[in-house]
């Protein structure tokens, strides 16, 4: 259990809530078993990151976007663009 706090499973949603909470602290205003809120502090509001497939946000799904997203806003920009 405790190995779970800082190093999350890499086969289910649990790998980018972990990941994102460990990496992005300051920034996390809520997390959940099917979201992720964030502060970003370019943009003007919340910005809410649903997890609702529990196969989707493995490292496999995720792994890169999280490894090229130096920051939150990066983060974000990749998530939600197109």
């Amino acid at each position: 259990m405790a190995r779970a706090l800082t190093a999350p499973p890499h086969d289910t949603r649990a790998y980018f809530r972990g990941t994102v909470v460990r990496r992005f602290a300051p920034y996390v205003r809520a997390a959940s078993w099917d979201a992720v809120v964030l502060d970003v502090p370019s943009l003007s509001a919340l910005r809410r990151i649903p997890l609702r497939d529990p196969w989707r946000g493995t490292k496999e799904h995720v792994g890169a976007v999280l490894d090229a997203s130096p920051d939150v806003a990066t983060l974000v920009e990749r998530l939600t663009s197109g």
